[in-house]
């Protein structure tokens, strides 16, 4: 009987037992992989400062000490890297599992407090900040576990469960300013059960008033901080608030990655949650709407304060838990139904929370901040001469996190408000004794509302590079060494504009550098239409190896704001990649439509020469790390390894993931590194291949006509372009994409492609 009664106990364990075991692997998993952004890099230096720093900086800060303390004493024993520092926020992350199995254990049964630990564990919200160095989990589990308290001691706490309760308030309040809106549905739940019992009114206060005593010395800076701290005002429209807020919750940034049916499947579980009639259903629902409701708020909803929602995620698994199963326990007839749909849903749920899960480990969409890879990049390529310009201060402790070179860093504008006077001329010093800025923008709707840092430089710089890195574009700007060379031209593009005259320079560049070219346009007639200019080098083969495009003057001066006869000076900075083969190379500009794409006509037909130069083998080959390709290959041909390569409809670069269909042109760049130098100059055929068949193969030398395998040198990076044509009655489906040379005739799959219809 003992035995028995063993392993029934068992068995009732290992459900959660499990759950928790999952959640800690989810947690961990790849928990180091991405890079810190801003915030978590705010967290990475406070953490590495003494305690009574850590209070100073904080009392100027929107949050309050007790999370940097935790992480102090949590990093001192398990280091500064981002595992060490987001590993905190996972264990409060996994004791939020636990604690709302607990809960929902003791409000509604062992079935739902399974489905609502389950729930919880897969939360994409939920894991998405158990994988930052944020205090936003641990706001989580402190609410959380404070409910647990009060929940297992039926809110009669006894003296013990009493002080805990006190402490852990006051720890919430030392934690985030938005504890006391989480808080205030569970103080108002406990208060309404001992309404009747003067002593429970006063265990009730004592409690209250003990953390609040505690909380004493920091109550004066957290009233001025919440009182002066900015607010929202935004105009959002209700619904648009309440829609933004439910697919917050429900996955967080990564609510975009999950299918529209998710979301009426959980608000219809929801409804039957509320619904159903529970012992503590009252109180669940207040735990639930008032940090929820808080957010829709005009004055407090603002996109970047949705994570608070963390806050109500327990009360939110307990209301789904109890809407998976809302006639399991009505008569037997129906309860075997009921059972089998409960289950249909919670496996539903979590399903469509998986794909969040799987988008947030794998699609660099849905990756943080890439602070890592740009200070990477800086440093790879770096010169004296070099400056970095991080638009909007704040980002300063998370970049020097990660950058450890030489440049000298300004960030800009330097106070809030903006001096506008004072940042121009801070840029003017640095145009005038700097020949490159990259540079970092972040939130610059609060740091640089009105654009002084990036108008100025587009109008004194050269921009080539303009990425988005999460939430940072990083943007290069060449600064004139010298006034070009303008030759005239007097070319007209349609009716609208005309090309007075253009300039390059160098005229003889190497892989890395930034080609300036200035063009100078005037407006015929006054358009409503924005065009965007793209320079364009070609080679021989009239396949293009770099491009620029954007509108005039680095987009501060779009074509539908050109009066009549006014003359605009456009630059435009083109990266010549690495990997660039040594040749002579042609420079192309175009004028598009930005909406539609259509190309205007000049006298030479939709393209316009602007010159010629020259590309020379670079004095050292750049580190491989800095060639960025979609897809490795690791595979070697005649002393040369292809490292990898990217695929996408041509013309289509900008936008790799555009579906190719019958009749488009396939374009493929190889990476090479040459291992050895050859004396042959071999060439490589690459083509689709599917059910036995080849489809169209193109065959050329490695990295282009230009620079055969001959010329090659050990060491040397570089690129070759090729096109495929799809034939128009090429099935649908997906090809292998193999390459073959004279020694490898039968060819080697390096990658798939897919033909749509």
């Amino acid at each position: 009987m003992k035995a028995d009664r063993s392993l029934q106990s068992a068995g009732r364990n290992l459900a959660p037992g499990v759950l928790l075991a999952l959640a800690a692997a989810v947690r961990f998993y790849r928990i180091g992989t991405q890079s810190l952004w801003n915030d978590e890099g705010n967290s990475a230096v406070m953490a590495a400062r003494s305690f009574a720093l850590i209070a100073r900086n904080a009392s100027h800060d929107i949050h309050p000490p007790l999370y940097y303390w935790l992480l102090h004493v949590w990093s001192s024993v398990f280091g500064h890297s981002e595992a060490a520092l987001r590993s905190l926020s996972a264990i409060f992350g996994i004791f939020l599992v636990w604690w709302t199995f607990e809960i929902a254990n003791e409000l509604l049964g062992r079935k739902e407090a399974v489905a609502a630990a389950a729930i919880v564990a897969a939360s994409p919200l939920a894991i998405y900040y158990s994988q930052e160095a944020r205090m936003y989990m641990m706001l989580a589990a402190v609410i959380s576990f404070g409910v647990y308290l009060l929940v297992k001691a039926n809110f009669a706490p006894g003296k013990s469960t009493l002080a805990l309760v006190a402490g852990t308030i006051a720890c919430g309040l030392y934690t985030h300013y938005t504890f006391p809106l989480a808080w205030l549905a569970v103080a108002l739940t406990w208060l309404w059960k001992v309404r009747k019992d003067r002593k429970g009114i006063f265990e009730w206060s004592i409690a209250h008033l003990a953390a609040l005593l505690l909380f004493l010395p920091w109550l004066p800076t957290a009233m001025r901080q919440v009182t002066t701290w900015p607010r929202s005002n935004a105009a959002v429209p209700l619904l648009h608030r309440l829609l933004n807020s439910w697919k917050w919750i429900a996955g967080g940034p990564l609510s975009p990655a999950e299918p529209e049916w998710l979301w009426f499947l959980l608000a219809a579980i929801l409804a039957l949650g509320i619904i159903r009639k529970f012992r503590y259903e009252p109180a669940v629902w207040l735990w639930f709407s008032i940090p929820f409701g808080a957010v829709l708020l005009p004055g407090l909803y603002k996109p970047s304060y949705l994570k608070f929602l963390v806050s109500a995620l327990m009360p939110w698994s307990v209301l789904m838990a109890a809407g998976t199963f809302p006639l399991s326990k009505s008569n037997a007839g129906r309860s075997r139904l009921a059972e089998v749909a409960g289950s249909g849903a919670l496996i539903l749920v979590l399903a469509g929370f998986a794909m969040g899960d799987y988008a947030y480990f794998t699609n660099p969409k849905f990756a943080r901040d890439d602070y890592r890879g740009m200070a990477r990049y800086i440093e790879a390529v770096e010169r004296p001469g070099d400056a970095i310009i991080l638009d909007a201060p704040g980002q300063v402790e998370v970049f020097r996190y990660y950058y450890h070179g030489k440049l000298p860093i300004y960030p800009l504008p330097s106070q809030r408000p903006p001096d506008e006077k004072a940042t121009i001329s801070t840029l003017n010093r640095i145009v005038g004794k700097h020949n490159r800025v990259f540079a970092l923008y972040w939130a610059t709707d609060e740091s640089d509302p009105h654009g002084i840092v990036e108008k100025f430089l587009a109008s004194h710089g050269f921009k080539s590079i303009d990425r988005w890195r999460g939430n940072v574009r990083f943007v290069v700007y060449a600064l004139p060494e010298k006034s070009p060379n303008l030759a005239p031209k007097g070319v007209l593009f349609g009716d609208l504009f005309e090309l007075r005259s253009a300039g390059l320079y160098p005229s003889d560049l190497h892989a890395g550098d930034i080609l300036q070219v200035f063009l100078q346009w005037k407006a015929l007639h006054a358009t409503k239409q924005r065009y965007k200019v793209s320079v364009q080098v070609l080679d021989s083969q009239n396949q293009v190896v770099a491009q620029q495009d954007g509108e005039p003057a680095g987009g501060s001066k779009p074509t539908n704001v050109w009066k009549q006869g006014e003359e605009v000076n456009d630059l435009h900075g083109v990266l010549i990649p690495f990997g660039t083969p040594p040749g002579d190379y042609r420079v192309y500009a175009v004028v598009y439509g930005k909406s539609d794409g259509r190309r205007l006509k000049s006298e030479q037909g939709d393209m316009l020469l602007l010159g010629r130069i020259h590309v020379s083998r670079p004095a050292a080959p750049p580190p491989e790390e800095i060639i960025g390709f979609e897809h490795k290959a690791g595979i070697v041909i005649h002393g040369a390894r292809l490292l990898g390569f990217d695929s996408y409809k041509k013309g289509f670069s900008y936008a790799p993931e555009t579906p190719i269909h019958p009749g488009d042109v396939l374009h493929i760049t190889l990476y090479w590194k040459a291992i050895e130098k050859t004396d042959i100059n071999w060439k490589v055929s690459i083509w689709l291949q599917g059910k036995g068949k080849k489809i169209n193969s193109v065959e050329g030398y490695p990295a282009g006509p230009g620079f055969p395998p001959v010329l090659w040198k050990a060491g040397d990076l570089l690129k070759g372009e090729f096109d495929i044509i799809i034939p128009k009655d090429a099935s649908p489906g997906i090809y292998d994409l193999r390459i073959s040379s004279g020694e490898r005739k039968s060819g080697v799959t390096i990658g798939r492609v897919k033909v749509s219809r």
